[in-house]
């Protein structure tokens, strides 16, 4: 074999070698990493949970109040129709025309 690939093989023997040692070192330590930032603060996420089912509450208070409008705006278009009624009527006994809309 000529003298000049000797150093080639010889250096490749070098970096397997150094790849087999650090590549386990390297996964322990990306495994370690992974570990540590995956632990989360339990007082976190205590608090994640307590603002969670705080939203809830005001989720369910506002459709509570939108449904209270809603049942005041029905009550209120129920009035203004009676009372357009008894205009209406007024008018015609009274014999006034009524302006068209």
């Amino acid at each position: 074999m000529p003298a000049c690939y000797r150093p080639i093989r010889a250096r490749s023997y070098r970096i397997a070698a150094l790849n087999s040692f650090s590549f386990p070192r390297a996964a322990c330590a990306v495994l370690i990493t992974l570990g540590i930032a995956s632990c989360r603060d339990p007082r976190a996420e205590a608090n994640i949970a307590e603002a969670m089912v705080q939203v809830g509450t005001e989720i369910s208070a506002l459709r509570q109040d939108y449904a209270v409008l809603q049942n005041q705006v029905d009550s209120l278009r129920g009035v203004v129709a009676r009372q357009d009624s008894i205009i209406t009527r007024l008018a015609a006994v009274a014999n006034m025309p009524l302006p068209t809309r």
